[in-house]
């Protein structure tokens, strides 16, 4: 899943070019290291990326080893849910038994040994069980942006792995709650899913019916030139909603592999804090800095050195044609501002 519009990590991500397109302290992008990733046990001939109109072309020159026909570009975004079904039905047409690997593609992934074993002992679980597999992982604080999986009985054991079956599945909970849930055991769920594509279909079916039946109405376009055309006319009509409260939510038969993959969704600028290394002043930089008495602060600038004096709990962000100075924990905010340079009309900034 390749979308998104790139807020969070402006200004070195712009509309255009998101996330998972930009590269934090590596030669590789986000969604090159995710295909990367993948490549021992899932080939690229193997590998659909789900996009936006306005970053295909960006995605086809950074994945040049994907099928052309392997990149679905929807129209408009419409969160995960249409998402993932637009893929379901696409692989559908060509092995209705297929096992799908659904992932963000912005991800970091730290222990991918454990990753790759975790997911085929989802594949396994899903190949011969009707069920919709997570992945999920050991939480670090009650966050409120994530879903919160609590467990039931342990189903499976393999190298060092455990699966469950899922108690409850709850998506972004109010803080108390997620405290709660903190203290019963719960894990965070990954984003990252695992089931055949025929069962996620009949799901959709079940509880996001409007999706299923005006997907599968353009199901025979899939594939041949008819495809752009069929999902303009359907898309714009498609409730935008996440898998997560459409169906995970809901389902009676979702199963968590858990394992300590060194996950993290590199969710804003203060996460890089979780990623990469700092000094023995708490900076944490990607590019050249020289700081007097200056502390935790976040510095990405690859092409200029940053010299500060004084400054605590800062992001400092240099691209070429802007600068970003901001205080740590006023980072959710970096939107507003992106909607402050759309209201100004400085559009060639977003």
């Amino acid at each position: 899943m390749a979308g998104g519009s790139g807020t969070r990590f402006w200004p070195l991500s712009r509309a255009k070019y998101p996330k998972q397109l930009i590269r934090l302290g590596g030669e590789l992008s986000l969604i090159q290291q995710t295909v990367q990733r993948l490549a021992d046990i899932i080939p690229a001939e193997r590998v659909l990326v789900v996009t936006a109109a306005n970053q295909a072309d960006a995605i086809r020159q950074q994945l040049p080893q994907i099928p052309r026909q392997n990149i679905l570009v929807e129209p408009i975004g419409r969160n995960t849910a249409p998402c993932i079904a637009l893929a379901a039905l696409y692989l559908k047409k060509s092995d209705p038994q297929a096992v799908m690997v659904v992932m963000p593609a912005d991800h970091l992934i730290q222990d991918t040994d454990e990753f790759k074993q975790a997911l085929l002992m989802a594949a396994s679980l899903a190949e011969t069980d009707d069920c919709l597999v997570t992945l999920g992982v050991k939480p670090q604080s009650p966050h409120t942006g994530y879903g919160y999986i609590l467990l039931a009985d342990e189903i499976a054991h393999s190298a060092g792995l455990k699966a469950y079956k899922v108690k409850t599945f709850t998506e972004k909970p109010e803080l108390t709650e997620a405290e709660k849930y903190l203290a019963d055991g719960a894990l965070w769920n990954s984003g990252i899913f695992v089931w055949r594509s025929e069962v996620i279909l009949s799901a959709f079916e079940q509880y996001l019916p409007d999706i299923y039946k005006s997907l599968l109405g353009i199901e025979p376009a899939l594939g041949t030139p008819q495809q752009e055309s069929s999902l303009a006319g359907v898309y714009p009509r498609l409730p935008s909603i996440s898998i997560d409260y459409g169906i995970m939510e809901k389902y009676p038969h979702t199963v968590v592999v858990r394992g300590d993959l060194g996950w993290n969704d590199v969710g804003s600028w203060p996460s890089l804090r979780e990623v990469f290394p700092a000094d023995e002043a708490g900076n944490v930089t990607l590019g050249r800095h020289l700081g007097l008495d200056s502390k935790d602060i976040i510095i990405h600038s690859p092409n200029k050195p940053v010299a500060t004096i004084g400054l605590e709990n800062i992001i400092i962000v240099e691209t070429e044609d802007v600068l970003l100075v901001c205080n740590a924990e006023r980072a959710q905010e970096i939107k507003q501002l992106v909607n402050m340079l759309r209201d100004k009309g400085w559009g060639k900034y977003l």
